[in-house]
């Protein structure tokens, strides 16, 4: 989402009028020409004449060289998927309507958005689209088997799932069951990304990673057998950032992150992990949100203390 709004600057300013209980002073804007923008906003054509104006004045103002200019912001939209399949937008809120929200189910375990189509992947591997609403088809969905752990999208729309014992599903060619990743009865696999090659990353809950380019990345850090810290996973450029359960953060590039916040010993209460440049976010099991440009949001909505409802999160 952006937000628009309009600049002006050299601007035209009055001469004056006044009486004995006021002074009025008329700012004036107008002309400029040129179009630019940068990496982060885009600048409109300018208002007025295509050049600037030249110096001139009246009896009641002076004006000279005047400019407008359109600058788009980016504003970001949180989306927080709920264990039964609510959805919650910072833009628009609660979205509980039926499907694909179903009170008391559990039965929600990622959510991503294709467009403005959201997918909720089920925990027996069925796919719940705001447009069509459920595919049932097998595969994916296997009724009672509670196997599916990450969906992602791709660029050209293909459907991807993550079986909890490393195995993955696509939508255009069917099953990988190959070792590895799969490990049959290991329940060890907790997310999973995709990169534009085609190439694949898969997270061990230890902290193990694998790549499908090179293998088996087992170095400590991020790997520490036993532990079942890790909870989710995005890459980086050269590598990858692992969300530990109590808030720390693992990078390939920069080590571990122990500060307080987002980071508190012994909570366990990190759900999901978005990254946006070096701007990291985190989801709070009870709905608030670590932003770290902003800090925390404990707003209600989405902030419910004590209700570990909150399962993932997107930005839009």
């Amino acid at each position: 989402m952006v937000l628009t709004f309009f600049i002006g600057a050299s601007m035209v300013y009055g001469a004056g009028q006044s009486s004995t209980n006021y002074t009025m002073k008329v700012d004036v804007f107008d002309g400029g020409g040129g179009w630019g923008s940068s990496a982060n906003y885009g600048l409109s054509h300018a208002t007025g004449q295509s050049t600037p104006i030249g110096y001139s004045e009246g009896s009641s103002y002076r004006m000279y060289a005047g400019y407008w200019y359109e600058a788009i912001i980016p504003v970001t939209i949180f989306v927080i998927l709920h264990k039964d399949g609510a959805i919650w937008s910072s833009d628009t809120g609660w979205e509980m309507g039926t499907p694909p929200y179903y009170p008391g189910s559990d039965y929600a375990r990622d959510l991503e958005f294709s467009g403005s189509t959201y997918h909720i992947l089920h925990r027996d591997g069925a796919i719940c689209d705001s447009t069509p609403a459920w595919n049932l088809r097998t595969p994916p969905y296997y009724p009672g088997s509670d196997y599916a752990v990450n969906l992602e999208i791709t660029e050209s729309g293909e459907q991807v799932v993550l079986h909890r014992d490393g195995a993955i599903w696509y939508s255009d060619t069917g099953w990988e069951l190959s070792t590895p990743p799969y490990y049959p009865g290991s329940d060890y696999a907790r997310a999973l990304e995709l990169r534009a090659d085609a190439s694949y990353v898969v997270l061990h809950k230890e902290g193990a990673v694998y790549d499908s380019a090179s293998g088996w990345v087992m170095s400590t850090p991020p790997y520490y057998a036993s532990s079942a810290w890790v909870v989710d996973m995005k890459l980086e450029t050269g590598g990858y950032v692992l969300l530990h359960k109590d808030g720390a953060l693992w990078s390939t590039a920069e080590g571990w992150v122990l500060t307080t916040p987002p980071y508190y010993a012994s909570s366990d209460y990190a759900r999901a992990l978005e990254l946006v440049g070096s701007r990291y976010i985190i989801l709070h099991k009870h709905g608030a949100i670590y932003d770290s440009f902003d800090n925390w949001i404990i707003t209600t909505p989405p902030y419910y203390p004590g209700n570990e409802y909150a399962r993932d999160l997107e930005m839009q």
